[in-house]
This record gives structure tokens, C-alpha cells and sequence, in this order.
């Protein structure tokens, strides 16, 4: 159990060691006004992020992978959003990753529509 432990703590520091993409940490710094984002973004920490030019995602911002998921940044398809729908993207990408579901699941999609919500309400008393 110890040496697992010691593994486990060796190897965080090089995953925290990976530059994080540019276009996550202009949306991660515009997300931080709100605190239901930065709940998200502390459990999502570990969660990678990948940029990507013409992913075939639903989304310009999107969950890829259920039970290890990534969030994919789709950068072309992202510049052509208005910035409050990049910002709504990624809030839902960063709550659909925090849940995690296996498979597609009602209860989860609701749950994580619910947090993002919450992050456009908090957003929108900071900057109307």
C-alpha cells in the first residue's frame, strides 16, 4: 500500500508538470468569476485538455471519452463563436467531465446542464 501511495504521489507532480492549452486558460481565467467554475475547475484538474483543428465533435467545446474523459477545444470551430457561447461550452464541457458517466445517461446530462447553468448565472451577475 505504501509504495503504491509513493507512486501515486510521484507521478502527480509530472501530470500538474504539462503546459496546459493556451485557449483553456483564456477560458479557465474568464470562467474564474464565478465560483460554481472554479468548484468545477478544481475537480476537473486532472481532466486533460487537448486542442484540436476540426475534431468532428458536436461542440466547439466537448467531452471526449465517458469514464476518462478529456475536454477537446475544437479551435477553429471556437474563434467563430461569440464568447459568452464559448464561455457556455466550456462551462458543460468542465461539468459533463466532473460527472464522468460511462455511458450516456438522462441524469447526468441534467446534472451537468444544471452546473453550467449555475456558472452563467454567477457570470452574468459579474458582467450582464
Amino acid at each position: 500500500m505504501g509504495a503504491a501511495l509513493l507512486a501515486l504521489l510521484l507521478a502527480a507532480p509530472a501530470r500538474a508538470a504539462e503546459p496546459a492549452p493556451p485557449e483553456s486558460v483564456r477560458l479557465e481565467a474568464a470562467l474564474s468569476a464565478s465560483a460554481a467554475a472554479r468548484r468545477l475547475l478544481v475537480s476537473d484538474a486532472d481532466v486533460p485538455r487537448v486542442e484540436a483543428h476540426a475534431s468532428g465533435l458536436p461542440f466547439a467545446v466537448d467531452v471526449r471519452g465517458g469514464g476518462s474523459p478529456e475536454i477537446v477545444l475544437d479551435l477553429e470551430r471556437l474563434r467563430a463563436l461569440p464568447e459568452a457561447e464559448a464561455l457556455a461550452e466550456y462551462a458543460d464541457a468542465l461539468a459533463r467531465a466532473a460527472i464522468a458517466a460511462p455511458v450516456p445517461l438522462v441524469e447526468a446530462a441534467q446534472a451537468s446542464r444544471q452546473q453550467a447553468v449555475q456558472v452563467l448565472v454567477e457570470l452574468a451577475a459579474v458582467d450582464p
